[in-house]
């Protein structure tokens, strides 16, 4: 049971600095797609004004329902993008959380006055103490949960 407790601390917390690195590239792959629906976004209001009417692209058959429909392929293409990039985003954060119930479980599973257990509880000078690394499996998954609360993601 030691060993197991050991695994699963050591997969939860290596997985956090994956988890750590995906979120960075998740949200620097983010801001193109973003800033492609504010423009199309800006193009489809100036399209379809008021101001516009008189325009020589408005005396063209069909030329600006053409041009707007192209505008909303753009923008469901983004939504699209965005809509992938959060549902990686969720799936990370599930398995983090599946990993930190892994980790109560395997911590619930030993008994802490066993003779290979006081490594593990009192620390060593290279690993914390068992009550902090908990403490911060803990924390660490309440702030993820709180820059991307789980929701059951269509």
């Amino acid at each position: 049971m030691t060993k197991e407790l050991h695994k699963s601390l050591i997969n939860y917390f290596v997985h956090l600095k994956i988890l750590d690195e995906k979120w960075l590239e998740l949200f620097t792959s983010a801001e193109r797609p973003l800033q492609a629906l504010r423009n199309q976004c800006e193009q489809l209001r100036f399209v379809s004004s008021k101001d516009v009417d008189s325009e020589e692209i408005c005396m063209i058959d069909y030329a600006r329902e053409k041009l707007i429909f192209k505008i909303f392929m753009g923008i469901e293409n983004e939504i699209s993008l965005l809509s992938d990039m959060l549902q990686r985003l969720n799936d990370a954060i599930q398995d983090l959380k599946n990993r930190l119930t892994n980790l109560n479980k395997s911590r619930n599973n030993v008994l802490l006055r066993d003779e290979d257990m006081k490594d593990i509880i009192n620390g060593t000078p290279y690993r914390p103490k068992l009550n902090l690394l908990l403490e911060w499996a803990i924390e660490s998954f309440q702030y993820y949960h709180e820059l991307y609360p789980l929701k059951p993601y269509n």
